[in-house]
């Protein structure tokens, strides 16, 4: 997802390429985009959708506007789009996109949150815009404001086959209760009327009242739907923040739920959780308890079939964007990790191949800035990367990054 002011490339890049060993990933080019890159999509055509917000300078806790943009894939920008429900408020509110889809017709979904710049509740949205960046259709619950029931609502992931779209979304606690998590997914039509909701659940005998949140959702060409996240292994009251373990769980077409099952991957509270359909299962990323990320490949029935742990090291402290899968079936994986010479924040970007074997790696610097790996997609063998730059020493969205690198 992201965005779409292209700034002057004035930034001093620094790529440190993989060990000898593995083959060597090149970024092709770069562009930046408005003040964060949250999420990346690929369209027919070639087309590549960037969300997030703007512009840039943006405080993260304020005043931003949701920005989509479409992009060639020579990254050229064709167009932008900005939205945010208050702009007489410009302060108190901030709109951000987190996640962007793209239907086969073309059509774009874009979703993501609304927030105060205090404690106090927020809301999300659903849009869509043509392939011209015409808007089609919106949707979303009722705006939450203050700490009164349903309470705040997030939304975490979009995904589109046919005519289903489906949201996952979680409730959360208010002022005092913030740790609260409920997760569910949401269905509409593709002109985002709506169709039915549904709980993300752990398997059982973990209580239903325990926390947990889909992270990342996709549909299965038969139609159903599988849901990827985390859910609390201990008793919280909102106030505490519980432990966790990665949790999948499959739904019908229409929103029965079908299984729920852990992989066995231990978390910390709400780590980042992140999947991708493949012909021959799902490929999962997450973050793990106490530093590191957990990638492998599942099957559809949710059984490991390999995984690879990197990253827990304190000297790399590695933390999820997302994952993805290209034509030939090998698994990208992008984030962030400590960078030791600034005390600041790079992107990696790590390859495996089919079997899991690591074929290739990168870290990207941006100094003296920080930057975070948000999100990957690939079109053919080449993968795209999102993130986005910060102040090291203040709450500013410098400006969201696009990398193209070489498959």
């Amino acid at each position: 997802m992201k965005r779409s002011v292209v700034l002057a490339a004035a930034l001093f890049m620094v790529l440190a390429m993989a060990p000898a060993a593995e083959a060597a990933l090149a970024p092709q080019w770069r562009i930046d985009l408005g003040a964060a890159a949250n999420d990346v999509a690929i369209g027919p055509n070639g087309a590549i959708y960037v969300v997030g917000a703007g512009p840039p300078g943006t405080l993260s806790y304020e005043g931003g506007r949701a920005t989509v943009s479409r992009l060639t894939p020579t990254g050229q920008v064709k167009w932008t789009r900005t939205w945010k429900p208050h702009p007489e408020r410009p302060r108190a509110f901030m709109a951000e996109a987190t996640a962007v889809a793209v239907g086969s017709n073309g059509d774009v979904y874009v979703v993501g949150n609304v927030r105060r710049f205090n404690c106090e509740g927020g809301g999300w949205f659903v849009r869509s815009y043509s392939p011209r960046g015409k808007l089609l259709h919106t949707a979303g619950p009722a705006s939450a404001w203050y700490c009164r029931p349903p309470g705040p609502q997030l939304v975490r992931d979009v995904t589109v086959r046919g005519d289903l779209v489906v949201v996952a979304a979680v409730r959360t606690g208010c002022c005092g209760t913030s740790a609260l998590l409920d997760g569910y997914l949401r269905a509409y039509s593709a002109d985002l009327r709506t169709r039915w909701t549904t709980n993300f659940e752990p398997p059982a005998p973990t209580p239903r009242k325990w926390f947990d949140v889909a992270d990342s959702v996709s549909i299965a060409g038969d139609g159903s739907v599988f849901a990827a996240g985390w859910s609390a292994i201990e008793r919280s009251n909102g106030e505490t923040t519980p432990a966790g373990s990665l949790t999948v769980a499959k739904f019908g077409h229409g929103g029965q739920p079908i299984w729920s099952k852990k992989p066995g991957v231990p978390m910390g509270y709400d780590g980042p959780v992140s999947m991708a359909l493949a012909p021959s299962g799902m490929l999962v990323g997450a973050q793990l308890r106490g530093g590191g990320v957990w990638s492998g490949r599942l099957t559809t029935n949710a059984i490991s079939v390999w995984h690879r742990t990197w990253g827990s090291d304190a000297t790399i402290h590695a933390t999820l964007g997302g994952i993805a899968t290209d034509s030939l079936g090998r698994l990208w994986l992008t984030g962030s990790r400590k960078d030791t010479s600034d005390a600041g924040r790079n992107v990696f970007v790590r390859r495996y191949g089919a079997s899991g074997a690591l074929t290739g790696s990168l870290t990207i610097d941006s100094l003296p800035r920080w930057v975070d790996g948000n999100a990957v997609a690939t079109l053919g063998s080449a993968a795209f990367v999102t993130g986005t730059s910060s102040h090291p020493r203040h709450s500013v969205l410098l400006d969201g990054k696009v990398w193209r690198v070489a498959g």
